[in-house]
């Protein structure tokens, strides 16, 4: 899925006012973290996720195995903290064209 840089900004400013749903422990991407993602993307569509404390490029990459491993598109990343977002079955969030 790609998304244009509007689309990217409507999402950013949906996120903005959202908590952290998912959390990364010191374990990395798990089995179970992967699992309430999932369950966390197919009720809500953008989900804020927190990372342990890395440097930039080890949070880079624990960003891109959740992506993949729950089909979602990273949004943004401030911090620790990710956006993700993956469109429902039907989708709830309407992307301007």
């Amino acid at each position: 899925m790609v998304l244009s840089g509007k689309q990217r900004q409507q999402l950013r400013g949906i996120a903005h006012n959202k908590k952290v749903v998912v959390a990364v422990g010191n374990a990395g991407v798990t089995a179970g973290v992967i699992a309430e993602l999932k369950v966390a993307l197919s009720s809500h569509e953008i989900v804020k996720v927190k990372l342990p404390a890395a440097d930039k490029k080890t949070k880079q990459a624990l960003a891109r195995q959740l992506c993949e491993a729950a089909n979602a598109e990273n949004i943004q990343e401030i911090g620790r903290i990710t956006v993700l977002y993956r469109p429902g079955d039907p989708p709830v969030i309407t992307l301007k064209k």
